[in-house]
């Protein structure tokens, strides 16, 4: 009888240490700004049933680009536990002890490195035993580290957009965060032959709850905005309301100056230009049927980005419409025309704008 408990004991054993071994662990990637310290989960996949009571894991990292500032267990699987950190070069050596066993999955523990050199490195387990057993199934994570901005940027854009839509321009300003920033003051220009100013925006914006106001004058506004709280992230300052005008068939430059942001002395401006879309060409205006001794005249506007026309008649609207001319026609001003002879029959056409996309 007691060989068959020792038997079954030691089975249970075996595949305990089997499950131990199958721990895997991973990190994460993280993007930070130099001289920030930010903090790289360890996470673990499940240790419920395995007993734990105590691991120790080994850390390799380039101390040239980071430098490891302390070890957390608030807020993870090994918050009651006892946990010991030492470095010694690039290796940091993790040893945590533990009265329960441990239970769950996700984060085993927290690392708090601070970025000391900018570029991208990597951080990668060496080791790790959990009680008296190793596992092998680890991976790492990488860190990049960037330069601070240090100039508040306000930028602009490139938009395309067809002749007869509405859109937006986004001013984007990026390094304004921490800088007390309560109010700006810029003009702003554009081309009014082909866009028609329309208003602003401030929905989703840092400015969402401001007070802002503008003041046309003809190609060029003029924005003043105000609020009591500074503003606290990058992101969207603003947004204008445009629209293509139908006749426009130029590009245009959108241009920011006269910036003012009140606790900001040197703002970095980078300005946009709006291209029209010329793959998409709106119907004909103002079609015309006017009689002539032998026909009719029949008469629309030049649309802009169009290369040929296309007219169709039909005997009636509910019927099926058939190609009658195509190309590019004689024009008078602003308008093409097209002389039909109609007998006595009464007719019904529909001009068609093309281009060659």
């Amino acid at each position: 009888m007691k060989k068959i408990i020792l038997i079954i004991l030691l089975i249970q054993s075996l595949f305990c240490f089997a499950d131990i071994a199958d721990i895997q662990l991973s990190m994460n990637d993280n993007n930070v700004v130099l001289n920030d310290e930010f903090i790289v989960n360890l996470d673990t996949s499940s240790l419920t049933g395995l007993g734990i009571i105590s691991y120790e894991i080994s850390l390799n990292f380039d101390n040239s680009y980071l430098q490891f500032m302390e070890i957390i267990s608030d807020g993870t699987i090994s918050t009651n536990g006892i946990t010991n950190s030492a470095i010694s070069g690039n290796a940091l050596n993790i040893v945590s002890i533990f009265t329960q066993s441990l239970i769950g999955e996700g984060t085993l523990l927290k690392v708090k490195f601070k970025a000391i050199n900018h570029g991208t490195t990597t951080l990668d387990y060496s080791s790790a035993l959990f009680n008296t057993t190793a596992t092998s199934n680890f991976s790492g994570g990488s860190v990049t580290i960037v330069n601070a901005p240090t100039e508040t940027m306000l930028s602009v854009g490139n938009y395309m957009e067809p002749n007869g839509t509405d859109f937006e321009v986004e001013i984007i300003a990026t390094a304004i965060a921490g800088k007390n920033c309560i109010s700006f003051e810029f003009d702003f220009s554009f081309d009014e032959t082909v866009l028609d100013f329309l208003g602003t925006s401030s929905a989703g914006c840092l400015t969402e709850n401001w007070t802002i106001n503008y003041a046309e004058n003809g190609s060029i506004v003029k924005f003043v905005g105000i609020d009591t709280a500074p503003i606290s992230e990058d992101g969207i300052l603003i947004k204008l309301l445009f629209h293509v005008l139908e006749t426009a068939s130029d590009d245009c430059e959108l241009n920011l100056y006269n910036v003012l942001l009140n606790t900001i002395e040197e703002v970095v401006i980078e300005n946009g230009t709006f291209y029209i879309d010329t793959s998409f060409v709106l119907p004909p205006q103002n079609v015309t049927l006017n009689p002539l001794d032998v026909g009719i005249r029949l008469s629309w506007n030049e649309v802009p980005n169009a290369t040929y026309y296309e007219v169709y008649s039909s005997l009636s609207p509910n019927t099926v419409f058939e190609l009658i001319q195509t190309g590019v026609f004689p024009q008078i001003g602003m308008k093409f025309y097209l002389d039909i002879l109609t007998g006595e029959n009464k007719g019904f056409y529909k001009i068609k704008a093309c281009n060659n996309n």
